[in-house]
């Protein structure tokens, strides 16, 4: 089996975690970056803004102002200035389309309440992350998601390692893609036995329901 390292950012965390979850996977590490794994019931700001998003008005301005990488995008930076225009016209040219915004950006925005079932079930299995050592990066700027989320990431893995940037905001990669890498760098060197078969190994068929993750 070809272990490997996770690496998830927003909706690519609900989407990813069930190869983390599932019995015997491949995930060795897991790096986190301002994403969730839980329903938003008990976050009555995100839902307001999730209902919105996900509402007529909604589809609206996703297909007609392109809202999630016009509005919602430059919001979520922590600095401006770091969404240079390269970078915005690198993530505007998939949308050009108008249908192609309703049908992913807009069919996401309604997956945020949509999908609270989904949610609910990987919240359920959420402490099988802690089988695999973890690195959580957060830009504490990210308008988004606030700092509580982060909070609830440090409290179901308790012993992640967690990095803090305090000027980024939703894109920690776009936004202090030095420290990201760094941090990656020296997570990976201090648990390179994890990626190593063997390791797996031992870690799988230490408790019966064992489940590996990667970062």
């Amino acid at each position: 089996m070809t272990r490997f390292t996770l690496i998830v950012h927003d909706f690519g965390g609900p989407i990813a975690f069930p190869l983390a979850l599932r019995e015997h996977s491949a995930v060795s590490r897991l790096v986190i970056m301002n994403t969730w794994c839980w329903p938003f019931a008990d976050h009555p700001a995100m839902v307001r803004k999730a209902q919105i998003a996900a509402g007529p008005l909604g589809r609206l301005l996703y297909r007609y102002a392109n809202a999630s990488l016009r509005l919602i995008m430059p919001s979520a930076y922590g600095d401006k200035r770091k969404l240079t225009p390269e970078i915005h016209r690198q993530y505007l040219s998939v949308f050009e389309d108008r249908d192609a915004r309703v049908r992913v950006l807009h069919a996401l925005a309604r997956a945020l309440l949509a999908s609270h079932g989904f949610y609910a079930d990987l919240w359920r299995e959420a402490e099988r992350l802690r089988r695999v050592p973890s690195l959580i990066v957060w830009g504490l700027k990210d308008s988004a998601f606030p700092p509580a989320f982060l909070d609830r990431w440090r409290t179901l893995l308790p012993d992640a390692r967690v990095a803090v940037l305090e000027r980024a905001g939703h894109w920690p990669h776009e936004e202090d893609p030095h420290s990201v890498i760094a941090e990656i760098e020296a997570f990976l060197t201090d648990h390179a036995d994890f990626a190593d078969p063997a390791a797996f190994g031992r870690i799988t068929t230490s408790t019966k329901n064992t489940t590996s993750t990667k970062a």
